[in-house]
């Protein structure tokens, strides 16, 4: 069994946009056919992996939270499942984020979760997000901290980061996106391997026009961006450049391709700011 503590490192959350400062570039788009070059992170349509000829993946479910904080089916098939919820929807977002213990993570998430609400979810957009955490930490942040995730189609616990992989060495969807090995979780405070035995995930991001790749960024972890936590695009300049890419792929003929944004030239998120209403939250920190 486990013992919780609570870690006396003080964070706090804000819902508030004002924490974004930016730091962009302008955006170029590369089209060509299918015939002369293929797109380093192909479509979803392209992809002919199946994560269930892994015996590691195939014995595995992730588990999972919906809207209304019931559980969700356990995922057991990630590319059906992948496949599935593009084919019916006209956007979908996939969200990777290193956990309910990390302030950057509950506010780049609180703040999808608001835009999610009040424009995205009207055009469309369904969102889903993953993480290395356990999924009784992420309920526990909720009400801990008042983190509002509910506009979220799912949010999933995937300890054995399965479906990191799959998108990272099977789909090469997210060729980039980085695992911390457990032997390095310990530059993070109230984490460390015996928390995370498989590795954290580190911030990446997905989007999808049907079943078209639109947009694929993953995070790359140094000291300067506090090994993961700052730097990553900011929510409302990637649901512009999705939409905006939507209506690019509608022009495009069918022996043409484009490639997806890779967020390189969108402003990122690089503050993290402290709310005035909230005073005395700590970290949560799991000792096994």
């Amino acid at each position: 069994m486990m013992a919780k503590e609570m870690n006396l490192s003080r964070v706090r959350v804000d819902t508030d946009d004002s924490f974004l400062s930016y730091d962009g570039s302008t955006s170029s788009d590369n089209v060509c056919t299918s015939s002369s070059q293929n797109s380093s992170v192909p479509s979803l349509r392209s992809s002919c992996y199946s994560v269930s000829s892994s015996p590691s993946v195939a014995s595995s479910t992730i588990a999972g939270i919906g809207s209304d904080g019931r559980s969700l089916p356990p995922l057991e098939d990630v590319k059906s499942w992948l496949l599935e919820i593009t084919n019916k929807n006209p956007f979908t977002g996939i969200i990777f984020f290193r956990g309910s213990w990390c302030p950057y993570c509950r506010q780049y998430l609180q703040t999808f979760n608001n835009l999610l609400k009040s424009k995205m979810s009207k055009t469309g957009f369904k969102i889903y997000a993953f993480t290395s955490d356990d999924l009784d930490q992420i309920e526990h942040a909720q009400n801990f901290y008042n983190w509002d995730i509910s506009a979220f189609d799912g949010v999933y616990s995937d300890k054995r980061n399965i479906f990191a992989t799959y998108l990272r060495e099977d789909a090469f969807l997210l060729p980039n996106l980085r695992i911390t090995d457990p032997d390095a979780v310990k530059l993070y405070r109230n984490v460390d391997g015996r928390t995370f035995p498989f590795g954290v995930c580190q911030p990446a991001l997905l989007f999808f026009v049907g079943t078209e790749t639109a947009l694929s960024w993953s995070s790359e972890p140094c000291s300067s961006n506090y090994y993961g936590a700052k730097g990553r695009p900011v929510p409302k300049s990637v649901w512009k450049e999705v939409t905006n890419r939507k209506g690019k792929l509608d022009k495009l003929s069918s022996n043409q391709h484009m490639e997806p944004s890779n967020g390189s030239h969108l402003p990122k998120v690089m503050n993290y700011s402290y709310p005035r209403n909230i005073s005395n939250c700590f970290t949560r920190c799991i000792i096994y």
